[in-house]
């Protein structure tokens, strides 16, 4: 019994070698070739030049040339070879090995012999070509241009970044059953999609295909590469080839701002004249994790506007007001009084510094915007229109009608 089963085994061994040594067929075909004419297996072209004995088949032969394309021109594999009856050759292309066979010959009109053909290679193009090589062309490499865009590429913890792939065809051979590929990137959540165009049955050439665009939300700060996209595309032979992008795009991610501030006022107008005032109230507010340091707020002034209020010091055409420390998720409230020393349209802009987790932080409050007039409601005699004849004409008035009454009070008594 134990010999039996060394002896299965030992069958199976051998078959496993016969298998193992027979080269696999992907592809088979047979044809008559003129002579001078030949046969094309996707860059590849079998020329055969025929010479026929009409006495003896075994005396026919047939001159056979390897043609590959190659750098977009015909590149010959190896040298010539001469093949009698059942006679053979074998080269290796960039796709595969192949083995040309002459099983027959014919010596009507210029001569053919007849061609068994086969390769391991996968066959996407086969044709008969009349002329030879000289009469064909090959495809080459499709060049296609990988472009990856962001926007924006700065932004905020919870910002969102919009990120587009293109595909451009710039080459002169047709783009095949394209692939794009794009990995995920850490520190960013994909929020949407809206374009995924992962498989392209073809892009043609001069054609720019928007493949992918999806939006992205920034998790924690840093500076981030983004990863590349990697593309696949076959010619149509069938020989596949890899692309990514030339460049990179970094996207930067600022930490949320610590503080808060929100600006209100009472109002947009004030009085000079009685120098009323607009009461403002900034409220600044840590909203993040560690304590705001060397907070400073300044009120840049163009001249007649006055901002004034408590710790608030006046220099240089500048208001500003400092705050040591504001730990989180406490709130400092500065309230200050805005006015003008005289009539005017006023503009005063503020700005913010301050120090988070050892880096300085910066940026604006906006722009305080109000009008200064006076106070006219009340006016002197100097100040009304017409003085002194608002005064005069009535004087003369009550003087002429006295005279009158007068004149007649004499006339009846006499």
């Amino acid at each position: 019994m134990k010999t039996k089963n060394v002896a299965i085994l030992a069958a199976l061994l051998v078959l496993c070698f016969i298998f193992a040594a027979t080269p696999a067929t992907a592809y088979e075909v047979t044809d008559w070739i003129n002579s001078g004419d030949g046969y094309q297996m996707n860059n590849i072209v079998i020329d055969a030049i025929v010479g026929v004995s009409d006495d003896d088949v075994n005396d026919s032969s047939a001159q056979i040339s390897i043609w590959e394309w190659k750098n977009d021109k015909w590149t010959q594999i190896g040298s010539a070879s001469k093949l009698q009856i059942n006679g053979t050759a074998n080269f290796t292309a960039t796709d595969g090995n192949y083995t040309i066979k002459a099983e027959d010959f014919r010596a009507s009109g210029r001569g053919s012999v007849k061609l068994n053909m086969w390769t391991n290679a996968e066959v996407t193009t086969n044709r008969y070509v009349t002329g030879g090589h000289t009469k064909v062309e090959g495809t080459g490499k499709p060049i296609l241009k990988i472009t990856k865009i962001a926007s924006p590429t700065t932004m905020s913890v919870d910002g969102i970044v919009t990120v587009t792939v293109f595909v451009e065809n710039t080459g002169k051979y047709e783009a095949l059953n394209v692939t794009v590929s794009d990995p995920s990137q850490e520190m960013f959540v994909l929020t949407g999609t809206s374009i995924n165009k992962t498989n392209i049955k073809s892009i043609d050439i001069g054609e720019n295909e928007t493949v992918l665009m999806y939006t992205l939300k920034a998790t924690a700060p840093g500076s981030y590469t983004l990863k590349n996209v990697t593309v696949s595309a076959a010619n149509s032979a069938g020989t596949r080839y890899d692309y990514t992008p030339n460049g990179t795009v970094t996207v930067t991610v600022e930490e949320l701002p610590a503080l808060e501030f929100n600006n209100s006022f009472s109002g947009n107008t004030v009085d000079y004249q009685t120098r009323s005032k607009i009461d403002g109230v900034l409220r600044i507010r840590n909203i993040g994790t560690a304590p705001a340091q060397f907070v400073s707020v300044e009120f840049i002034l163009p001249p007649g506007a006055t901002v004034s209020g408590k710790n608030i010091t006046e220099a240089n055409g500048k208001s500003t007001v400092y705050i040591d420390q504001i730990s989180p998720n406490n709130e400092k409230v500065i309230e200050y009084s805005i006015g003008a020393t005289s009539e005017g349209y006023y503009n005063i802009t503020g700005t913010y510094n301050y120090t988070y987790n050892g880096a300085a932080k910066s940026g604006n409050l906006g722009t305080i915007t109000y009008t200064a007039v006076g106070n006219n409601a009340i006016q002197t005699v100097t100040d009304l229109p017409g003085y002194p004849y608002i005064f005069i004409v009535p004087v003369i008035l009550v003087l002429a009608v006295a005279f009158f009454f007068w004149r007649r009070h004499r006339e009846y008594k006499f």
